[in-house]
């Protein structure tokens, strides 16, 4: 007889909720969220991986692929034709693989909490070692979960956290499971999903970071969007359970006001990206795009309109460095002044003021923008709104022409 993973459920709603619990511990991580969902809107289901918690007989494979799938056949078995779908760290893996390989019209929403790549997250030889030890002990089980946090939780979380995981996991299915998100790929057969994807990270988890997050996951989805959780590591239902509940729901229930407050309460553009900004843009003679190149996405995109002769758009870092190049056998000099950066959520809105002589010897000062987009620290997209009427005359050879503005008659 087939044996189902065991589970718990909360609340009896119309609307239902698949959690995927992470590698540490079972799904009693979840437990801190039970008194922040909605039981009458919704039924929120948390089942235990094979080898903890109340599934700790179930035998297996312990692979991400066996993870999938399981999760697969409880929703089946127990009737659900849609649902959606909530990952945290290697149970995010198996979420993006389980995502991609129903039909498209069953899950409704993916969230991703800290998750681990649909490509697993390999690790050096010391960081394997400091795992696999932690498998065996609670001690360094709570050395581990103290790193997670950034250490700012103290060593008592990681004590607890160690207590946790002794206490619903065995030292064989942490080893296992170790193996299967360090080491299982399943990329190949994680993408496609089109519904509305939902990046959660914690601003001080040191692993999982938003980086890998913006470069290893969202970038397998057409519209995602990635929140940083400010003051959290990488265990959010357990650090930040009141929040998580609410974004988690917000994003179910598609209501984006929780998201949006997020997005206002957050400096979502780290400094760094704005000095880099800066730097490029200020300073006329001064302009440096150095750091800002180093910051570019590799899936970066540029746009600027093709009514200029070099308008179009250009993707990944090396054309918009070969951009430059190119505009620059255009002119002796064109440079940038700043009226200011402004930071609006993922975006990075810079109008400036140009200085510019054409290889024709004609000057031109006229006004930009550059619209800049962020995903966690890197720079996804750049738009460049320019005075292409202007700009095209100058580079062709032809002195700019000058409209006198227009004659109004108002009657009073």
């Amino acid at each position: 007889m087939t044996k189902f993973l065991e589970y718990r459920t909360i609340g009896n709603g119309p609307v239902r909720v698949l959690f995927a619990h992470a590698w540490s511990a079972s799904s009693a991580a979840f437990e801190p969220l039970y008194p922040y969902l909605d039981v009458n809107a919704a039924t929120w289901l948390f089942p235990d991986f094979r080898g903890y918690g109340a599934s700790a007989a179930l035998s297996g494979d312990f692979t991400i692929r066996e993870m999938a799938a399981d999760l697969l056949a409880l929703v089946d078995e127990l009737g659900w034709d849609r649902f959606h779908v909530v990952g945290h760290s290697m149970g995010g893996q198996a979420a993006q693989l389980l995502a991609a390989a129903v039909a498209q019209d069953r899950i409704e929403t993916l969230t991703l909490i800290s998750a681990v790549p649909s490509r697993g997250f390999p690790v050096d030889d010391e960081s394997a070692a400091f795992f696999s030890a932690a498998a065996k002990d609670p001690d360094i089980m709570a050395k581990v979960c103290t790193v997670l946090t950034g250490g700012l939780l103290g060593s008592a979380f990681g004590s607890a956290m160690g207590k946790l995981s002794v206490e619903t996991a065995s030292p064989e299915s942490l080893a296992l499971y170790l193996e299967a998100w360090t080491q299982n790929d399943v990329s190949p057969d994680a993408q496609g999903f089109g519904g509305s994807v939902l990046a959660l990270v914690g601003e001080n988890d040191p692993v999982l970071t938003a980086q890998v997050t913006a470069l290893q996951i969202t970038n397998q989805y057409s519209s995602p969007r990635l929140v940083t959780l400010p003051g959290v590591g990488h265990f959010a239902p357990l650090e930040a359970p009141a929040r998580l509940a609410a974004l988690v729901s917000s994003h179910v229930f598609r209501t984006l006001d929780v998201l949006d407050d997020v997005d206002r309460a957050n400096q979502t553009v780290p400094s760094k990206i704005v000095n880099a900004v800066k730097a490029a843009f200020t300073g006329y003679e001064r302009n440096d795009r150095g750091a800002l190149n180093a910051l570019l996405a590799p899936n970066f995109t540029f746009e600027m309109s093709d009514s200029l002769p070099y308008g179009g758009q250009y993707v990944g870092p090396d054309e918009w460095v070969a951009f430059w190049k190119e505009v620059s056998k255009e002119w002796r000099y064109f440079r940038y002044e700043a009226r200011d950066v402004l930071v609006s959520g993922a975006w990075v809105i810079v109008p400036v003021q140009t200085d510019s002589l054409s290889i024709h010897d004609i000057p031109m000062n006229n006004e930009h923008l550059f619209l800049f987009r962020v995903e966690g620290d890197r720079i996804v997209f750049c738009r460049l709104y320019a005075d292409t009427a202007r700009g095209r005359d100058v580079v062709q050879g032809i002195p700019p022409k000058r409209f006198p503005r227009a004659d109004l008659h108002i009657k009073n």
